[in-house]
């Protein structure tokens, strides 16, 4: 898996001042509200911090990012949600392995239909399934201001793929999300690219290492010949030929879909919505 780079260090501070802190130094920093501590981290073994940062988190006005690998029991998941209520320095927020289910969903989604500054959810390797993301997916339909959305390892199925494509058709303001190894098959596959034609302001999707096999790879080579602003997508690990991903690849890559994107608003003005296809530089 392709994963964003995470910073390593739970301090970042001018040049001349970066160092080593312990735990209780960096606690102590942000309920000093340290301008310079940017980014708290709590693994496993830091856990017994969580009480203290989440405290410290009602009044702190500098932390940027919230980097959480440890399970949350039920009242964690309350406090996060009602600091991102009223929270406006927090961009970042990464909550993976944290057992959160359909209730811990439930709560998050609540404080994201009235988040506006949070452009980073990380729920990797969670345990949301269809239930879950539908609570998530409930959020997107309001929230305006996430820009990434990571699903990765959430036990999905086809079916929790069918309601994350349904708040795709709706939303126009995520950019990225990525659903790796939640046992997607082909109807779920179908249902994530048909959700495309409809959403004009996503720009990656990643489906690495799900359950969709060799005819996966139609839909979204039908896609790119109708939605212009997708420009990465990852399908590693799902059995497409190299005949497809290659074909897919270069439709992405094709300039003629921006001058297909003209046409295709003429045609929705028009309400004539006629089926187009892209000529191709790539010869198959």
């Amino acid at each position: 898996k392709r994963c964003r780079q995470t910073p390593t260090l739970d301090l970042i501070m001018d040049a001349e001042e970066a160092g080593d802190v312990t735990d209780s130094e960096a606690l102590a920093r942000a309920r000093q509200n340290d301008p310079r501590l940017q980014i708290f981290r709590i693994r496993f073994e830091e856990r017994a911090l969580l009480p203290g940062l989440l405290e410290a988190l009602q009044t702190n006005t500098h932390i940027s990012m919230i980097v959480i690998s440890t399970p949350l029991a039920h009242e964690h998941l309350e406090s996060i949600a009602a600091i991102l209520q009223v929270n406006t320095t927090i961009a970042a927020l990464e909550l993976v392995g944290c057992d959160i289910n359909a209730e811990g969903a439930r709560v998050l989604a609540a404080a994201l239909k009235v988040n506006t500054t949070l452009h980073s959810l990380d729920l990797n390797n969670n345990l949301l399934g269809p239930d879950g993301v539908r609570e998530i997916a409930a959020a997107l339909a309001e929230n305006v201001g996430l820009k990434r959305l990571d699903l990765d390892a959430n036990r999905l199925g086809d079916e929790g793929a069918a309601v994350v494509a349904d708040a795709l058709r709706l939303n126009a303001t995520l950019k990225i999300i990525t659903m790796w190894s939640n046992g997607i098959g082909l109807e779920g596959n179908r249902a994530l690219a048909d959700a495309l034609l409809f959403n004009q302001s996503l720009e990656r999707i990643d489906i690495d290492k799900n359950e969709i096999g060799p005819a996966g790879a139609a839909p979204w080579i039908s896609l790119c010949r109708q939605n212009v602003t997708l420009s990465a997508s990852f399908f590693f690990g799902n059995e497409f030929s190299a005949h497809d991903d290659s074909l897919f690849r270069s439709l992405l890559s094709d300039p003629a879909r921006k001058e297909a994107a003209a046409l295709i608003a003429a045609a929705h003005e028009a309400d004539t919505k006629p089926a187009m296809e892209i000529p191709l530089q790539h010869n198959d």
